[in-house]
């Protein structure tokens, strides 16, 4: 399991007269940046799951989705489980299966334990498949 850029959660401050305003009176103007690690939220994914594989990672803001290609062989069977983890757990996370060319193959909400989701998908062609991560309606952020 990996995990990036936990530093990422701590808010930047300006330097000068905004550093200046944080110590006083005035309007503080900070900076709540995402991770530096972004996964991408389409088939141009460069993140790879392997079957059997496991990623910890984290949808930084509501509405955020991770996409994740995972390669398949014609026959291959497999169980696609999305956990909220940790301290900030992602709350219902929302699970997607699309094709090569982004077409829905399937979709879970709550399959799994609580409001996890699971799904069990049979590959009809050896290629490329990609696992959506998302969170039900888009709704939630945090660690999965």
């Amino acid at each position: 399991m990996c995990r990036f850029c936990d530093e990422a959660k701590s808010p930047l401050l300006g330097s000068g007269a905004d550093a200046e305003m944080a110590s006083g009176f005035g309007n503080l103007q900070a900076e709540f940046p995402l991770s530096a690690y972004q996964i991408p939220d389409n088939p141009s994914t460069g993140a790879v799951i392997q079957v059997g594989g496991t990623r910890v990672e984290r949808l930084d803001y509501a509405g955020d989705e991770d996409w994740f290609r995972l390669d398949l062989a014609a026959g291959q069977t497999v169980q696609i489980s999305l956990d909220g983890v940790g301290g900030d757990a992602l709350s219902d996370p929302y699970l997607r299966l699309y094709d090569s060319d982004a077409g829905l193959l399937a979709f879970n909400d709550d399959g799994g334990p609580g409001l996890n989701s699971r799904l069990v998908f049979t590959a009809d062609r050896a290629g490329s498949y990609f696992i959506e991560v998302d969170s039900f309606i888009g709704g939630y952020a945090g660690d999965y």
